[in-house]
């Protein structure tokens, strides 16, 4: 790590994600390679925290064609979401949004100036035109411009932090206790009844209602009307397209679980239910409606009413995974 005071930036620099594994959420990449940089066990991976989170295991669905809502963290993110992050892996968190850093910008970049020069990178929480999660990694001219990891990104992009900020900064806190891993993965297996029964949140909508509404949008006319340059097929279909493959294909957290724990038996029939959906993602790629998906199919009703049909499909995969946790009671 260089050692100017007018610029410096983490030694460790490298990929926040790596998409082709099914690592499509960037609050997860980011916390690994926070843990990463504080010299956590590397059990504090993105797997980790795609558990902990409740990406990996719930469906969202948004009410705009005009903006995309890529996972869980991404739609609910705030102080209680990232408290509750940082208290699985043992750290308290300070959280720092625009509004008090614009209140004392240079304040807010001192304190991320701090942390870069002690190897701690600091999450940053949309900034223009993006809702997305990124790193700073470094900075330039005394904090003026910040260096940010992105995605798949293997080079830093740079941020003007001269002016208005328009993000929110996270910190890591305090070390504190560590809870143990196995009580972790527990509790966050438990937990997935209530991600897919969370209620409705401004229009977005979570579990079994969010593929409802996903295969609903298809068949009310909400997007004939809408000129066909404007209609991004990201945002109604690709995006959510993109979860249903994620959290299916994905099961790292659930064997890691039942391995901690191995009481947990039923994980198994929850296994078998996230391989079934994984399946029904590839039947949607196989009907010609994928991530390349064009305007003119989007429109057209009798395709995506099939379609349509194959993504209900998914609502019984939820019931399905209700009914394990049912069982239990």
């Amino acid at each position: 790590m260089a050692s100017e005071r007018n610029g410096n930036v983490l030694s460790n620099i490298h990929n926040l994600v790596t998409w082709r594994e099914g690592q499509n959420y960037m609050l997860n990449g980011c916390m690994q390679y926070l843990m990463e940089c504080l010299g956590m066990d590397e059990a504090y991976d993105y797997w980790f925290f795609s558990g902990v989170t409740g990406d990996n295991f719930v469906q969202v669905h948004g009410p705009h064609h005009d903006e995309f809502y890529h996972c869980l963290s991404h739609v609910i993110f705030d102080r209680e979401f990232a408290r509750n992050i940082f208290d699985a892996c043992g750290y308290e968190v300070d959280y720092i949004d625009r509004a008090e850093i614009n209140a004392d910008r240079p304040a807010a970049v001192e304190k991320v100036v701090e942390s870069i020069d002690a190897g701690v990178p600091v999450i940053s929480k949309s900034r223009e035109g993006s809702k997305e999660f990124t790193a700073i990694c470094g900075y330039e001219d005394d904090g003026e411009s910040l260096l940010i990891l992105e995605g798949d990104n293997t080079e830093p992009t740079r941020y003007d932090a001269s002016g208005h900020i328009a993000a929110d900064f996270i910190f890591a806190g305090e070390k504190k206790e560590t809870p143990p891993l196995a009580e972790v993965y527990r509790e966050a297996v438990m937990d997935i009844p209530s991600l897919l029964n969370r209620p409705p949140m401004d229009g977005i909508t979570f579990g079994e209602q969010a593929f409802t509404d996903w295969a609903d949008s298809f068949l009310d006319g909400r997007f004939d009307e809408v000129p066909a340059d404007e209609l991004k097929t990201w945002n109604v279909h690709g995006s959510y397209l993109c979860i249903a493959a994620t959290n299916g294909g994905c099961r790292e957290f659930l064997t890691r679980a039942a391995e901690l724990n191995p009481d947990m038996d039923f994980i198994d029939e929850l296994d078998a239910i996230y391989v079934r959906q994984d399946e029904l993602f590839k039947n949607i790629e196989a009907m010609g409606a994928g991530f390349d998906l064009s305007p003119a199919k989007l429109t057209d009703r009798e395709f995506m009413g099939r379609v349509s049909e194959t993504i209900r499909e998914f609502e019984t995969c939820c019931d399905e995974v209700l009914d394990v946790f049912s069982a239990l009671d």
